[in-house]
């Protein structure tokens, strides 16, 4: 049976789940990440966090299963 993956890159964290081609969740990942302001009104968030937490999440996922068939990354 064929797996999905689904990623959300929103605005406090990185949200993932893995399901099946019946739409069964199989697993979830959810980590957080700063926000910073640097200054009035500036709102900055480090792109390598995104990336640090996608990989982890894709880690976890490839842990003990067969390959995914699709990714779809937001």
């Amino acid at each position: 049976m064929g797996r999905l993956i689904g990623i959300d890159v929103g605005t406090t964290a990185v949200k993932a789940v893995l399901i099946d081609t019946k739409g069964q969740r199989l697993a979830e990942f959810s980590a957080p990440y700063p926000t910073h302001h640097p200054a009035p009104g500036w709102v900055e968030q480090d792109p390598e966090d995104w990336l640090r937490l996608v990989m982890a999440a894709l880690r976890q996922f490839a842990e003990g299963g067969a390959p995914a068939l699709a990714i779809c990354l937001t």
